[in-house]
Formats: C-alpha cells, sequence, structure tokens
C-alpha cells in the first residue's frame, strides 16, 4: 500500500543511508587518502552540496519516472472514457533545491478536443481513487519556459531499477 507521509524514522533511515553514500563522494572527489590540507571547509562543502543536489535530483527523476510507467500506454478520457495514448511533454519543475526537467505525461482526446494529465486513480492498484500516486510534478510549481536537453543519470552509474 503506497504511503501519502514518512515517519521521522523512515526519513531518519534514508538521511542515514545518504549519509554512507557520503562516503563514495568524498572518496571520488578527493581519493582514497581524502582532501588535502590544503582544502578547506568551503571546497568541502561545495562538494557535498554538488553531492547533495544530484541525489535529490536522481531520486524525484526516479520517482516520477516510475509514476508515470505505472499508467501505461492509455488512459480513458475524463469526458468520454475513450482510451487515448499517454505521451511525454517536457516540463521544467522548481522544486526545493532547483529546476528539475521531467518528461510529464500527457494525453490528448481528439473526441473532446482536449489534453489532460492522467488522473491519480489511474496508476492506483485497482484504480481505486487515492492510491497514493500524484500526478507527475504534483507539489512543485512548473515553470513556464520550456525544457530543454534530457534526464539521465548523474552520477552516470545506472540504476538498480533499470
Amino acid at each position: 500500500m503506497p504511503r501519502h507521509a514518512f515517519s521521522s524514522q523512515d526519513l531518519r533511515e534514508i538521511r542515514d543511508l545518504a549519509a554512507r553514500w557520503g562516503k563514495i563522494v568524498a572518496r571520488q572527489a578527493f581519493g582514497p587518502d581524502g582532501p588535502g590540507s590544503d582544502i578547506d571547509l568551503t571546497a568541502m562543502e561545495q562538494v557535498a552540496h554538488a553531492a547533495a543536489t544530484g541525489l535529490a535530483e536522481g531520486t524525484l527523476t526516479t520517482l516520477l519516472d516510475q509514476q508515470a510507467q505505472a499508467l501505461g500506454p492509455e488512459q480513458p478520457c475524463p469526458d468520454g472514457g475513450r482510451p487515448c495514448l499517454v505521451r511525454r511533454a517536457e516540463r521544467s519543475l522548481a522544486c526545493r533545491d532547483g529546476t528539475l526537467r521531467h518528461r510529464e505525461p500527457l494525453c490528448h482526446c481528439p473526441d473532446g478536443r482536449r489534453d489532460f494529465f492522467p488522473p491519480a486513480a489511474a496508476a492506483a492498484p485497482g484504480g481505486v481513487a487515492g492510491g497514493g500516486v500524484q500526478r507527475p510534478g504534483q507539489g512543485a510549481r512548473e515553470v513556464l519556459e520550456p525544457a530543454g536537453g534530457g534526464g539521465g543519470d548523474p552520477a552516470g552509474a545506472g540504476s538498480a531499477a533499470e
């Protein structure tokens, strides 16, 4: 059953996991012996911030893509119920830590001559409303300029979910 909120314990465990990944980032940035005495705290903070931003971007991109893929190839039009192809439209989403590019699901119904985003209930198990699947981008402000480029794995290492 999808969750709508995480407990403080759940979030602590996620933070602890990310902290362990910090050791990998530190080794990648400064080598196995760590930073030399010529590296100040500001430089170390820059590395940590870049890692945190990349982790947030990769997590959000993965979660949004998983939601979108759960929709399947067609969704019924909210007006007439006609099956409509699910396509993707480039969006820039303004999130807490910056702008995220996302290929958001979008449907067009030629009968109703309208575009629509698949409803949250469409991806819920059994089609039950309130199944915990948000419309991709929900909770973020849409940025109106067009998104360029593509997503990808910011770490360049692939994903276990792929």
